[in-house]
């Protein structure tokens, strides 16, 4: 995923943000930390218990140290804490929200975006391939799937990808004539008509 991965951390050392680790005693995100660091990609935050990281730290053989090379929010005595929590509780309430409510009420959408979408990367020997929607609409319109393409190939651009959009279904270019396989068929000339500079075409079998 290196090279996949390359244009997105060239364009982050250009203009390095906070990032927060929410999960800062987990090694993954102690390593992630001491790379970030190292390739100067962000400044980075992390929640966790200082004498938890301390320790993970050494039994790592990491080299950073909090304070000197990442902040460190404790939960149990951190002022900034309560600051946090009250900021979060402003702007979402007190309800037991799903991780995609998370998105919609503190991230929120681009303009003129009318709902989320998951988006996944699957990087194989032939190259990378974005797929969506893979997880969150159940039976999009044909007008949901044209916007899903067209904000996924935005996407793939930001990985200096040139998109190219398939509409996949089960009927290969009219070999079935379906609901499904006509809404497809729908999605496509939408996107055609809406985003021209967009190559797309559909519907289409996974192998084609």
């Amino acid at each position: 995923s290196g090279l996949t991965m390359k244009p997105v951390f060239a364009k982050a050392k250009t203009q390095p943000v906070r990032v927060i680790y929410a999960e800062g005693e987990d090694e993954r995100v102690l390593r992630a930390t001491q790379v970030v660091l190292e390739e100067k990609l962000a400044r980075p935050i992390l929640v966790g218990r200082p004498s938890v990281v301390e320790t993970r730290i050494k039994r790592f053989g990491l080299s950073i140290k909090a304070g000197r090379d990442f902040d460190l929010v404790n939960p149990e005595d951190d002022p900034r804490y309560r600051s946090y929590v009250q900021s979060y509780i402003d702007l979402a309430g007190r309800r037991y929200m799903s991780h995609l409510r998370h998105v919609r009420e503190i991230i929120g959408f681009l303009p003129g975006v009318s709902d989320y979408a998951a988006l996944a990367l699957m990087i194989t020997s032939t190259g990378a391939h974005f797929l969506a929607d893979t997880q969150v609409r159940p039976n999009p319109s044909a007008e949901e799937l044209a916007e899903v393409a067209s904000l996924a190939a935005i996407h793939a651009q930001r990985f200096a990808f040139k998109p190219k959009v398939a509409f996949v279904s089960h009927s290969d270019f009219g070999s079935y004539d379906t609901d499904s396989s006509r809404k497809m068929r729908r999605a496509t000339q939408l996107l055609k008509d809406k985003h021209p500079e967009i190559e797309a075409d559909g519907e289409m079998q996974g192998d084609t």
